[in-house]
């Protein structure tokens, strides 16, 4: 159980803003415990931790093909590349005044994808401030 506290610990402490650091994107910081797989975490535990949080974690910043800005609100295990988000910006990066909700793994939605994943703070947004 402490293997797994420590990975999670981790996740929290890269993923969160500190005095000393910034936070880091979750992809990011799934990236860095990858890499850091059979150094300072069991391999194994790693990979069902990023098996579980998924590519784009609940809270992750992201830009679409089509140039919106949103943020991930739900995922889904089978289809983790294609979550629900919130539209937060629209094509021209001005904030939507309507709630939208996208569901990527709606066949209506396939046009659209996530082109990047963004940092905390982007475009003036902090994923924390939809999650309070």
């Amino acid at each position: 159980f402490a293997r797994i506290v420590s990975i999670a610990d981790s996740y929290d402490a890269m993923t969160s803003h500190r005095t000393h650091a910034k936070a880091m994107p979750p992809y990011l910081a799934s990236k860095e415990l990858y890499e850091l797989r059979d150094i300072k975490y069991q391999a194994e535990i790693v990979e069902e931790f990023i098996q579980a949080t998924g590519i784009y974690p609940v809270g992750t910043l992201v830009e679409l093909n089509s140039g919106e800005v949103a943020v991930v609100v739900a995922d889904y295990r089978i289809r983790r590349l294609r979550p629900k988000l919130l539209v937060l910006l629209d094509k021209d990066k001005i904030p939507v005044t309507d709630t939208l909700y996208l569901d990527l793994s709606d066949d209506e939605n396939k046009a659209f994808e996530i082109s990047s994943s963004l940092e905390s703070g982007a475009y003036g947004l902090e994923a924390d401030d939809f999650f309070l």
